[in-house]
């Protein structure tokens, strides 16, 4: 029951991101769709939504769909193809709960070239109550600006 109950708002996320993914761009907001591994807690399949300029939250939903993770990034540093940011984040699975926090890089590949696909790369450090220190990263396709 609890796998069928993730399964469907899997599917309800994704319907959601397609629709919504048009509407976010429209207003000058990015959304992303990837992959991300949030350091020393879950990796899976990642939504990317940014609520200002310099505000992005980041559901992960784990591969093995028993875990969610999320975290909200704060942008202290914004150029034209790149961000520098910090996060809290929590990650609930089962019975478990872990919190943690750390900074990372947010980079646009169009840098290199503005022909490439909107392919967005990052690369986190963290410290997790559970796993203490840790690395980790993720792309996402990005809709937007």
């Amino acid at each position: 029951m609890k796998r069928l109950a993730t399964v469907l708002l899997l599917v309800s996320i994704l319907v959601m991101s397609v629709s919504t993914a048009q509407a976010t761009t429209n207003d000058g907001h990015r959304f992303g769709v990837g992959l991300q591994m949030i350091p020393g807690m879950n990796d899976g399949i990642s939504f990317t939504w940014d609520l200002t300029k310099q505000v992005t939250i980041n559901p992960v939903l784990d591969f093995g769909l028993d875990a969610v993770g999320f975290e909200a990034r704060y942008a202290f540093l914004r150029e034209r193809r790149f961000d520098l940011f910090a996060y809290p984040c929590i990650a609930v699975g089962g019975e478990d709960v872990d919190f943690g926090g750390g900074a990372g890089v947010d980079w646009d590949w169009r840098g290199l070239d503005r022909g490439l696909p909107p392919i967005c790369w990052n690369l986190q450090l963290g410290l997790s109550a559970e796993n203490g220190f840790s690395i980790g990263a993720g792309v996402h396709y990005v809709f937007g600006k």
